[in-house]
C-alpha cells in the first residue's frame, strides 16, 4: 500500500518516497495501462531523483 505525506508527521514524506521506490514498477504497469493516468508518468531521471532525496532525509 502506498503511503501519503503528511506535514505533522517528519517521517512520512521519507516513509512515502521509500514505498513508492519499491513499488516502482507496479506504479509504471498502473500508469502505463491507464492512458488517463501518463500525464503522472515519472521519467528515469526524476525516480533518481526520489532516490537522491529519500537517501537525504
Amino acid at each position: 500500500m502506498l503511503i501519503l505525506d503528511v506535514v505533522t508527521r517528519w517521517s512520512s514524506t521519507h516513509q512515502m518516497l521509500e514505498r513508492a521506490l519499491l513499488y516502482r514498477k507496479a506504479i509504471d504497469a498502473y500508469i502505463y495501462k491507464n492512458k488517463d493516468m501518463r500525464a503522472y508518468d515519472l521519467s528515469e531521471e526524476e525516480w533518481k531523483a526520489l532516490e537522491r532525496v529519500a537517501s537525504w532525509l
